[in-house]
C-alpha cells in the first residue's frame, strides 16, 4: 500500500455497500469483513440502502471514490476498490502483507 518513504495511510476503514446492490455484493462483503476480522481492523459498515442520511452518504463515498459501484472499501482512509475489484484488491494486498 505505501513505500518505506510514505507514511502509512491513516483514516477510518469503511464499507460501503447495499443489500440492493445484486447478487456477488453480499457475499464479496462477508469475505471482506473476514479479512478485516483476521487482521483485527475496526470498520465501519455502511448500508446504504438502511443508513441514515444516505444521500449525502452516498455522495461523499462517490466523491472520494470517483465511482458509483458497490461494494466499496476504504482502507484506512484510502480506497482500495469498487464492484469485484474490491474483493480483488484487498485479497491482492493480504497476500502482500499489506492489509
Amino acid at each position: 500500500m505505501s513505500s518505506p518513504e510514505e507514511p502509512p495511510p491513516s483514516g477510518p476503514t469503511q464499507l460501503y455497500w447495499s443489500v440492493y446492490s445484486g447478487s456477488f455484493v453480499v457475499p464479496h462483503c462477508e469475505r471482506i469483513r473476514m479479512i478485516l476480522e483476521k487482521h483485527g481492523i475496526e470498520w465501519e459498515d455502511i448500508d446504504l440502502a438502511e443508513c441514515e442520511n444516505k444521500r449525502e452518504r452516498r455522495a461523499d463515498m462517490e466523491a472520494r471514490s470517483e465511482s458509483k459501484e458497490l461494494p466499496q472499501l476504504f482502507l484506512r482512509g484510502k480506497f482500495v476498490g469498487a464492484g469485484t475489484e474490491c474483493l480483488e484488491e484487498l485479497m491482492y494486498l493480504n497476500d502482500m502483507g499489506e492489509v
